[in-house]
């Protein structure tokens, strides 16, 4: 989806919300009771495909030492 295409039906109609401001509360995953991930979306508006990503890669490293592994 990063590159534009939908891995889903192939359709090259992808949107993200990397330029989408956050208006209010928080826009992410909470990793502990202070802290959020913000996470980057990315949607084919042709099939409804989501696909979301961590956008700022120090925040894996705290989701490793919080989250249990599955």
């Amino acid at each position: 989806m990063r590159k534009g295409q939908c891995p889903k039906c192939g359709s090259a109609d992808v949107r993200t919300s990397s330029q989408v401001s956050n208006t209010g509360g928080h826009m992410g995953i909470q990793i502990t009771l202070w802290s959020y991930a913000r996470l980057e979306n990315y949607v084919c508006v042709a099939c409804g495909y989501v696909e979301s990503y961590i956008r700022d890669a120090s925040k894996l490293r705290k989701i490793t030492e919080k989250w249990p592994k599955v």
